[in-house]
């Protein structure tokens, strides 16, 4: 039986192309296969993918004359990119403390965003330019869209841009079936809400862009749901309670650096 696989556009296929040997070109390849599927799936308009394959187009002619895929200078520290909730703002300051201590820079985003930058394009910089991506893990970070779409990020990282995703957590909270169905009932009520507020925006005819966007995000997390639980569950997931947090966080760094200093005998696929 004949399998029809749709042919790529011309746009996708210069950015294919491009990805195999640039690393900018190789994230901006994924994002473009995200947004793809984001359309599918229905959380995004058929407008809203247009406006973006116009900006993607608009940095092709950048991305072609980016440099060839080369090692990094070995002399560069090792550094960890934090993605966390800010419910866990505390937690993570703690962690970046504690790695400081081994030499291994620690980056989030209270102190490098800059005004203006957007969260998707802060997200693909961080990725790219640190020697991992660490993942906070916690029942508020499991609900939060961008730190979802971190997570599902890494998944490509790892495998495009020979990135490292190390997810730690103080508990195993993610291995308890009865947080996944409490999780999903607490979305599917914020998404009620959320709903109730654009039928009132358009009964007065007041734009509702924000409210809608915010269902989506909400729609998007409440999908991806089951399938991070499940890859927590199957995956290793660093312990970071107070018993081993010290322990753990020593042996995380120990790692970071032997990846940075690898980097220069390390082959992209």
């Amino acid at each position: 039986m004949e399998t029809n696989i749709t042919p790529l556009t011309k746009l996708e296929q210069t950015l294919h192309d491009l990805a195999q040997h640039k690393n900018s070109a190789r994230l901006v390849w994924f994002d473009y296969q995200n947004e793809k599927r984001l359309l599918e799936q229905g959380l995004i308009s058929q407008l809203t993918f247009d406006q973006y394959k116009e900006r993607i187009s608009q940095k092709i002619t950048s991305l072609i004359n980016e440099p060839i895929l080369s090692p990094d200078d070995g002399d560069e520290k090792a550094s960890v990119f934090l993605s966390y909730n800010h419910a866990d703002q505390r937690l993570a300051f703690r962690i970046q403390e504690e790695l400081g201590k081994y030499k291994v820079g620690t980056r989030i985003d209270v102190n490098i965003v800059t005004i203006g930058q957007s969260i998707k394009d802060f997200i693909i910089n961080q990725t790219k330019e640190n020697t991992a991506v660490m993942w906070l893990v916690s029942e508020h970070s499991v609900k939060s869209y961008w730190v979802n779409f971190e997570a599902s990020m890494m998944d490509y990282a790892e495998m495009l841009l020979n990135k490292h995703f190390i997810p730690v957590c103080r508990n195993t909270f993610f291995t308890d079936n009865q947080f996944h169905d409490d999780t999903y009932e607490e979305i599917t009520k914020k998404i009620h809400e959320i709903e109730a507020k654009i039928a009132e925006s358009h009964k007065k005819g007041m734009n509702s862009q924000l409210w809608d966007t915010s269902r989506l995000e909400l729609l998007n997390v409440q999908r991806q749901l089951g399938t991070v639980l499940s890859n927590l569950k199957s995956n290793r997931v660093y312990p970071i309670s107070d018993e081993y947090f010290s322990n753990t966080i020593k042996k995380i760094a120990e790692q970071l650096i032997v990846m940075q200093q690898n980097k220069k005998t390390n082959k992209y696929p």
